[in-house]
């Protein structure tokens, strides 16, 4: 993405007395939300009035009242309130956010749309315990923070920084009666979390909506679904939609976008989704050329 002008300000909320500058409130097709006018994903809410928009029509249509969901990597919740909203009444979303700051945003944007049926916990999910300390961070720069990944940071507490648990599904979710969806995004560490799940996909073979960046991480996740009788398929789109929210027509993402793998258990969703199959990372770029973006490299 190309650095952002100075926000137009007829896309934002006053909010007087705000102890924070980069922060703005915005109202969007998914609801109002705080967010940081820095981030990309904040600087698409101003600009588009939405962020992944395909993304949560396929992960909803999947959903019914009564559902338990987890999601791992909840940013500033774009895509937790929508899924709220489709378990609602009797449902609940277990939501992840591993960054204290963006977790402190979740929780403002929860409470902001009324969602009662969210469960918030600020936890790096691993394949293992511990605890991760996360450097210090400033939230003033053209960045994407949703993509700082903890995957190469030490798990023994080591280092400077603020301590943040690490936990495993299987321990944090132990007692959960039912389980239909997985949702992960969570920078290179997806294959862990699916490891730190072995139990509960025993248990309840759970919908997986899974993002990918890179070769590897892709092979990790196809093996830990398809030794368990998963079908895989992609879901790639672009972050531009010409018809957003905002009917805005600049486009500042080029033709990059999100990468995911829409993962069906055996004897659920039996129908196929209408989504080319997932076998190959190099399939990508076949189906979408500069999806990913000059910044990911094959590792």
């Amino acid at each position: 993405m190309t650095d952002p002008s100075p926000i137009d300000t007829r896309r934002t909320l006053s909010v007087p007395g705000i102890g924070d500058p980069t922060l703005v409130l915005t109202p969007t097709r998914q609801g109002l939300y705080l967010c940081n006018r820095f981030d990309i994903l904040g600087f698409a809410l101003i600009e588009h009035g939405e962020w992944a928009e395909p993304e949560v029509a396929v992960v909803t249509a999947l959903l019914r009242p009564g559902d338990v969901v987890i999601e791992c990597g909840a940013h500033i919740g774009t895509l937790t309130i929508p899924m709220a909203r489709a378990i609602a009444p009797g449902g609940a979303v277990h939501a992840f956010e591993a960054q204290p700051y963006f977790a402190r945003l979740l929780d403002a944007n929860l409470a902001l749309n009324g969602m009662a049926d969210v469960v918030m916990r600020n936890v790096v999910v691993s394949g293992a315990s511990g605890t991760i300390r996360l450097p210090p961070v400033t939230y003033d720069k053209s960045v994407n923070y949703a993509g700082l990944s903890f995957a190469s940071l030490p798990t023994d507490g080591s280092g400077v920084g603020k301590p943040i648990p690490m936990r495993t599904l299987d321990q944090i979710c132990a007692r959960f009666d039912r389980l239909n969806l997985i949702k992960l995004d969570i920078e290179d560490m997806e294959p862990a979390a699916l490891a730190g799940a072995a139990t509960l996909f025993d248990r309840f073979r759970p919908i997986v909506y899974c993002k990918i960046r890179r070769p590897t991480a892709f092979a990790q996740v196809r093996d830990f679904l398809t030794t368990r009788g998963y079908r895989l398929y992609w879901h790639i789109f672009p972050h531009y939609r010409a018809d957003n929210y905002r009917g805005n027509p600049v486009n500042r993402f080029g033709v990059q976008g999100d990468v995911n793998l829409l993962a069906l258990p055996p004897g659920k969703n039996s129908a196929s989704p209408g989504l080319p199959p997932a076998t190959d990372f190099a399939e990508v770029e076949r189906i979408s050329p500069g999806i990913l973006g000059p910044a990911t490299s094959p590792r």
